[in-house]
């Protein structure tokens, strides 16, 4: 086997434990919480938990994909802002190498 093949063995292997464990964790708090006839608090608990989670992430990726999108290869605006300019010498006509 190669170096590469057992590093993706053993990344498969842990997220396989990882999954594994959130998942049983889940399911012993619902057994526990029917058990005790509280399941609609804890499906309310989880059901809030998801939402926040949703709305905390597309706010974050929304936030980090819209700082980054001036600088995006092929916006308007990055060529305006940071024109691509040669070093030393004339300018050079390199739209040929432009290929979007």
């Amino acid at each position: 086997m190669t170096l590469r093949r057992i590093a993706l063995t053993m990344i498969a292997v842990a997220a396989f434990f990882i999954a594994f464990w959130i998942v049983l964790d889940f399911l012993v708090d619902w057994l526990w919480f029917s058990t005790l006839g509280y399941l609609a608090v804890f499906l309310t608990t989880f059901a809030a938990k998801a939402a926040l989670f949703l709305v905390v992430f597309a706010t974050s990726a929304s936030l980090s994909y819209g700082s980054t999108a001036p600088w995006r290869i092929g916006s308007p605006r990055a060529a305006e802002t940071c024109p691509r300019r040669p070093v030393s010498g004339d300018w050079q006509d390199i739209s040929h190498l432009r290929r979007i």
